[in-house]
């Protein structure tokens, strides 16, 4: 997902979405796609705060986990 909001080939799972010249308008477009593909809410500053795949992926995971079960059943 990240190097399609980005529009280049690959993407390792420890490259900053900043560093790769990700910029607001492509953050947005990422959180779009996280939200219709993987049917979980994030927004910019998640991604602000958790630039690569890997640590996003870590803290969605962790969203997951401490929502409360009748939203995450809703998100689905």
């Amino acid at each position: 997902m990240f190097s399609r909001a980005l529009g280049i080939p690959a993407v390792g799972v420890d490259d900053s979405f900043f560093d790769l010249g990700g910029e607001s308008l492509q953050a947005m477009r990422l959180v779009s796609r996280i939200e219709s593909e993987l049917g979980v809410e994030t927004t910019v500053g998640d991604v602000l705060n958790h630039p690569t795949v890997a640590e996003l992926d870590r803290h969605l995971r962790e969203l997951e986990l401490t929502a409360p079960k009748e939203l995450t059943e809703a998100r689905r």
